[in-house]
């Protein structure tokens, strides 16, 4: 099966739908609540020391834990810096896959083009890559910096929540995979530049 023209537009046609979801449903969305439109509560996931028999035991100016091990913080009628900390990490991580798929975006457009080796396509592997990598470790630190903020806000709360954050191991391969194509991409690029001045 051969690419042609019109598997380049469908291609970017996709892609477009997605970044036009991921702008709204993880960028906009998150600012809107940030601005504290429509939001009565916020919610954000926690990890406690111990299970929890009554969760509701657990609050204090309008904060309170749900759940027991695996459960979530919430506050009612948030103020805006309590909507930033509770909003933050899915900002940050709804900007940053927004990110990814611009460049991919552009790297689909060469594809489309029938130029994949492009000079710049290398250098936008490598930025995928660090965005990649970026927020597999900035995500989960910007979350648990904020759970921590906010329960310390609530003495009762603060003594149950755990600090810490994990990396997970598949987003983390994931940005090395694509490093390492960034290279694989660079050397196409350099060998067709090479073979082009023999021409």
């Amino acid at each position: 099966m051969r690419w042609d023209r019109n598997d380049g537009r469908a291609l970017m046609a996709v892609l477009w739908v997605a970044a036009v979801l991921m702008g709204g449903l993880a960028v906009a969305l998150p600012i809107a609540r940030m601005a504290g439109l429509g939001v009565s509560e916020v919610r954000i996931p926690v990890e406690l020391d111990r299970a929890v028999s009554a969760p509701a035991g657990l609050s204090g100016d309008g904060i309170a834990v749900e759940g027991t091990r695996e459960a979530a913080l919430v506050v009612t009628d948030p103020s805006l810096g309590q909507r930033l900390l509770t909003e933050g990490p899915t900002l940050l991580s709804g900007a940053l896959a927004l990110a990814v798929l611009v460049l991919v975006i552009r790297m689909a457009a060469t594809l489309r083009d029938g130029d994949a080796f492009a000079p710049a396509n290398p250098r936008r592997l490598q930025m995928v890559a660090g965005l990649v990598l970026a927020g597999t470790v900035a995500v989960p630190l910007v979350r648990a910096l904020a759970v921590d903020r906010l329960s310390a806000q609530a003495p009762a709360v603060s003594e149950a929540v755990v600090f810490g954050f994990g990396v997970s191991l598949t987003p983390l391969v994931a940005g090395l995979v694509i490093a390492a194509l960034s290279e694989a991409f660079r050397q196409g690029v350099k060998l067709r530049e090479d073979t082009e001045g023999l021409i």
